[in-house]
C-alpha cells in the first residue's frame, strides 16, 4: 500500500479493518495463546430473594487463555449476564476464586476492581452507552480523561480504525446504530485494554451492520486482543474459537 511522507491518510488506516493490513498507529501486542489470562475456580454466585437463596452460577470452572475469541452462549436467565459481570470485574463471586493472571480478584476492593476495569478491560454493550451530549471524538476519548489524560489524537486514530474519520464531530443522535456501535468499539480501545468484553454487541443491529461489527471484533482478535462475546445468538458462533454454553447457571464447552 502506498503512503505519503506523513505515514498515510486516515482513510487508509480505516480501510485496514476491512482487509489484511492493520493500522500501524495502533500498538496491539502479539501474545502467547498458551498463557492463562482468566481462571474461574469453583465460582458460584447467589442472590437472595426474601428468605430464598437463588443460584445464578453454580461451581463454574473456566479458563480463558490470552488471545482467544470466546463466545458465551445462553438464553435469557441462563446466568450469562452474571458470568459477564464477574469476568468484567463488575461483581465478585459468592464463593470460589477468579484469577486475572496471577492475581485473585475475587477478594479485591471496589476501587481495585475499578482500576482493573479501566486498564485491562474494554466494554462494548448492546445499547452503546454513549453520552448523547458529546461528539463521537469526545465519547471515545472520555475513558482516557478519567485516567488523568486526554488522548484526543489517539481517539481520532481509533475512529479512523473503525471507519468513522468523517464522523468525528457528530453526536450519537446524528449517527446510525451501527455507527454508534463502532464508536463504542473505538472507545473500548482508548486505554489499550488486554480484553474486549462484548455484551450482545449486535443485538440492536440489522444483519449487515452486525457483520461489520463482528468483523471489527475479529480483526482486533487477529491483532492480539482477547475477545469475550456474550450472546444468545448462535448465528455468531462462526466468529469464535471456543463456544461456552451456559444453562441454569452451569457451563459446558460446546464440542
Amino acid at each position: 500500500m502506498c503512503s505519503s511522507a506523513g505515514g498515510g491518510s486516515r482513510s487508509e488506516h480505516a480501510i485496514g479493518i476491512l482487509n489484511n493490513s492493520p493500522p500501524p498507529a495502533i500498538d496491539i501486542r502479539r501474545i502467547s495463546m498458551n498463557e492463562s489470562l482468566i481462571k474461574l475456580d469453583g465460582v458460584s454466585k447467589t442472590f437472595s430473594i426474601g428468605e430464598e437463596k437463588v443460584f445464578a452460577l453454580k461451581e463454574v470452572d473456566l479458563t480463558i487463555k490470552k488471545n482467544q475469541f470466546i463466545m458465551i452462549l445462553g438464553p435469557s436467565g441462563s446466568g450469562k449476564s452474571t458470568l459477564m459481570n464477574l469476568l468484567g470485574c463488575l461483581d465478585v463471586p459468592s464463593s470460589g476464586a477468579i484469577y486475572l493472571g496471577e492475581k485473585d480478584i475475587s477478594q479485591m476492593s471496589q476501587d481495585d476492581l475499578a482500576s482493573i476495569r479501566a486498564k485491562k478491560i474494554g466494554f462494548v454493550f448492546q445499547k452503546f452507552n454513549l453520552i448523547p451530549t458529546l461528539s463521537a471524538l469526545q465519547n471515545v476519548s472520555l475513558p482516557s480523561v478519567f485516567q488523568g489524560k486526554t488522548l484526543t489524537e489517539k481517539a481520532e486514530m481509533l475512529l479512523s480504525f473503525v471507519g468513522l474519520q468523517h464522523r468525528l464531530n457528530h453526536r450519537p443522535t446524528q449517527l446510525s446504530g451501527g455507527e454508534q456501535q463502532r464508536v463504542a468499539i473505538a472507545r473500548s480501545l482508548i486505554n489499550d485494554p488486554e480484553i474486549i468484553l462484548a455484551d450482545e454487541p449486535t443485538g440492536n443491529l440489522d444483519t449487515k451492520t452486525g457483520n461489520i461489527v463482528m468483523n471489527l471484533l475479529k480483526k482486533l482478535h487477529s491483532q492480539g486482543k482477547t475477545i469475550i462475546l456474550v450472546t444468545h445468538n448462535p448465528v455468531l458462533e462462526k466468529y469464535a474459537q471456543r463456544i461456552i454454553k451456559i444453562k441454569d447457571g452451569k457451563v459446558e464447552e460446546k464440542k
